[in-house]
């Protein structure tokens, strides 16, 4: 009795860790990719014109956008979860002036598809923490992103994604506090000519190993 007594409690939990092991083990998968991708917002790319306003100063500039995009490249990688539910994750690059490094994760929503069709449709939602090695930006940002991407599975060993992102929030603030505590416009992304808004998309797509 005093065996049974002890043993009880134990067997709920290794009940559970069997089928959590077996059940989603056998599906989960995970890959590996070099990616590419295409923001439309052109970081450090803006062009200064002649303010239009006729009661503005004269000789004062106005920031607007120019024609170019900014390029990141980097990893991204997955693993699987379950049949439904899947990680991902990824570092990319960009040059402006010196390196802008930022950071993908996110979980994603697999939609379900027929075992003889080799595409992994997939909606997501994640942050993007972004970190700068200029001094005269800020150390650390941090967005959120969300969007659809598509995997291509190739003899289940090579893969290829291509993914819609938007990003939800602006990286840096639109405004900035002076020490009087007054709003000053003339913040970080007009001095830099660097502004990331809200909405922004982006386009990008990679090829890799599944492992």
């Amino acid at each position: 009795m005093r065996f049974s007594a002890r043993i009880r409690p134990l067997v709920l939990p290794i009940l559970a860790f069997g089928l959590l092991a077996t059940a989603p083990a056998a599906l989960a998968s995970s890959g590996l990719s070099i990616s590419l991708e295409n923001l439309f917002v052109p970081l450090g790319k803006q062009v200064e014109r002649q303010n239009p306003d006729p009661s503005a100063s004269p000789g004062t500039r106005q920031i607007g956008p120019g024609r170019e995009t900014t390029e990141w490249i980097g990893l991204s990688g997955f693993f699987d979860l379950n049949r439904n539910w899947r990680v991902l994750y990824g570092a990319h690059t960009t040059l402006l002036g010196s390196p802008l490094f930022k950071l993908d994760g996110s979980l994603a929503f697999m939609l379900e598809m027929p075992a003889n069709v080799p595409l992994q449709p997939y909606f997501y939602l994640g942050a993007t923490p972004v970190i700068s090695t200029r001094t005269d930006l800020p150390p650390l940002g941090v967005t959120v992103h969300s969007g659809f991407g598509v995997d291509f599975i190739w003899n289940n060993k090579l893969f290829t994604h291509v993914r819609l992102n938007v990003y939800m929030l602006s990286l840096y603030g639109e405004e900035s506090s002076t020490a009087t505590g007054s709003t000053n416009t003339t913040n970080i992304n007009d001095r830099l000519n660097l502004r990331w808004n809200p909405a922004s998309f982006s386009l990008s797509a990679g090829m890799g190993y599944l492992f």
